[in-house]
């Protein structure tokens, strides 16, 4: 009897705890390969947003030069589609937006999201519409989401159509056009651009999650709205 008590009440516990261990959202800055782009996101009700949805600033950096002056300048604010924050984001070498995930689960709500380069929103993903059936399958589930960029690399591409490809750790491709959101997935030998990019030791196309903490301080506490 003892033992039954026991597991309805640890039950009701794990039922009443919650499903990803994260804190509150926080302002947080990510930034392009050589910091000539950064973005800025804020979640709703934090400084610099008084809204209900989070704001992203972007902003083209100056080279620093040898005193390490930043010359900043906001090319443009948004809301974006997400209920608290983005988890992460991507900014390519020439000022495009790509965020990823929701706060709190991965792979929940907006999966990734493409802006253009005046700020308006391209297309937005699920991950069931981002991913097939058979590459679902093979993403880790944790408590904190489907967590499909798990080793992934990214590539933005700016030849021609710019283009983001996302090359997942089992060996499928993403290939998303920029301008138009469309959606291409295949195998890498079906990405000749990628695959030559890809071969090479230190590509400039490759970019991360560079992440900036804007806790304390930001760019959008000292340069003015357009």
């Amino acid at each position: 009897m003892l033992a039954l008590v026991l597991v309805a009440a640890f039950g009701i516990a794990a039922e009443t705890v919650p499903a990803c261990d994260r804190g509150a959202p926080q302002p947080l800055g990510f930034h392009s390969r050589g910091f000539g782009y950064v973005a800025e996101v804020f979640p709703p009700k934090s400084r610099h947003n008084r809204g209900s949805r989070p704001v992203a600033y972007l902003y083209e950096v100056g080279y620093p030069g040898s005193e390490w002056r930043v010359q900043a300048r906001r090319l443009w604010t948004a809301a974006l589609p997400h209920e608290l924050m983005p988890q992460a984001a991507l900014v390519s070498m020439a000022g495009q937006l790509v965020t990823l995930d929701d706060h709190h689960q991965a792979g929940a709500g907006p999966a990734l999201v493409i802006y253009d380069l005046g700020g308006r929103l391209v297309r937005s993903f699920t991950l069931v519409q981002l991913l097939e059936p058979s590459d679902l399958a093979r993403v880790t589930v944790s408590d904190c989401g489907r967590l499909w960029r798990e080793r992934a690399r990214f590539f933005f591409t700016s030849t021609g159509d710019a283009r983001l490809f996302v090359l997942l750790h089992w060996g499928r491709v993403l290939e998303l056009t920029l301008a138009t959101g469309e959606l291409k997935r295949g195998l890498i030998a079906s990405f000749p651009a990628l695959r030559d990019i890809a071969a090479r030791r230190f590509p400039n196309e490759e970019t991360e999650v560079w992440m900036l903490s804007l806790r304390f301080s930001s760019l959008s506490d000292f340069v003015p709205p357009r």
